[in-house]
Parts: C-alpha cells; sequence; structure tokens
C-alpha cells in the first residue's frame, strides 16, 4: 500500500469532513476487550491489567487483543532488560557495557533488547492510542454500546 495510512471514518465524521461519506463497509469491532490470554505469565497479566485498567473506556476492543498483546509481552521483556542491565552496570566500570571474554569492553547485549522492545512497543502503543499524538487522534463516546454508531451518523 502506498501514501499514508487512510484516517478512521469516525474521525472524519468527527472533525465533520465530508470524507467519511460512503465508507459504510468500514467494520466496526464489538465487545469490550478485557480478558488477558491464557498463555500469559504473572508479570505480562499484570501489565495487561494495567493497560486495561488505565485506556479510556471503549477503546479497546475484542479485536485489539493482539496487537494489545504485543505490546504487553514486549512492555515485559523490555522490563527485564533494564533490570538485567542495572544489576550488570554494577558489576562493570562502563555502564551499559559488558567485558567480552579478551576483556574489552562492548555494547551489553541488555541494550539492544532495550532498544528493539521500545521499537515494537511505541509501534503497537501508536496503534492503540497510547501515546500523546495518537490520543489526540482518537475520539471515543464511553457512553456508547456496541450498536453501529457509524450507521446511525452516516444516515444523518
Amino acid at each position: 500500500m502506498k501514501g499514508r495510512k487512510p484516517i478512521p471514518t469516525h474521525l472524519h465524521i468527527v472533525s465533520g469532513s465530508k470524507n467519511g461519506k460512503g465508507r459504510t463497509r468500514e467494520p466496526k469491532p464489538v465487545g469490550d476487550l478485557a480478558e488477558h490470554p491464557d498463555f500469559f505469565s504473572e508479570s505480562q497479566r499484570e501489565v495487561w491489567n494495567y493497560a486495561i485498567a488505565n485506556a479510556p473506556k471503549g477503546l479497546l476492543k475484542k479485536l485489539d487483543r493482539d496487537v494489545l498483546a504485543v505490546w504487553v509481552v514486549s512492555r515485559d521483556i523490555w522490563q527485564k532488560a533494564i533490570i538485567a542491565q542495572a544489576e550488570l552496570d554494577k558489576l562493570v566500570a562502563l555502564p551499559l557495557t559488558q567485558v567480552t571474554p579478551n576483556g574489552m569492553n562492548q555494547q551489553s547485549a541488555y541494550v539492544g533488547i532495550i532498544n528493539k522492545q521500545a521499537v515494537i512497543m511505541m509501534k503497537a502503543a501508536s496503534e492503540m492510542g497510547f501515546t500523546p499524538s495518537s490520543r489526540a487522534r482518537v475520539s471515543i463516546d464511553p457512553n456508547a454500546d456496541d450498536e453501529d454508531d457509524l450507521e446511525k451518523a452516516l444516515a444523518g
């Protein structure tokens, strides 16, 4: 796909744009997201519960489960790598490094893990409206039920 990501229809409607008209076939996920996947570890369940408790009501739907799961697992790995790096920093003269078998200092493997997980977290967070800039583009009605509000809005 070329070009920018399309703006969701509900954002066109909220902004008063006419570009959202005629997009009646756009799917609308239903069912609020609550339950974590069964395969999560205890620490991942804690991160999941934090995300669910702090996400705006009505933002996350059941269809978003796997995107949130990617964010949760990445966040869990990221935290573990930060903790492991802090322990390693206590043992070396230069922070964020590790000593190779031949006595040379090099960047710690944990730094790469931390950086990679941060990128994954930010991508998933942006997709779900978890960042300040992505949150500014999202509009939800906390009182809305699972009826098709888009259809109502397009009908006038």
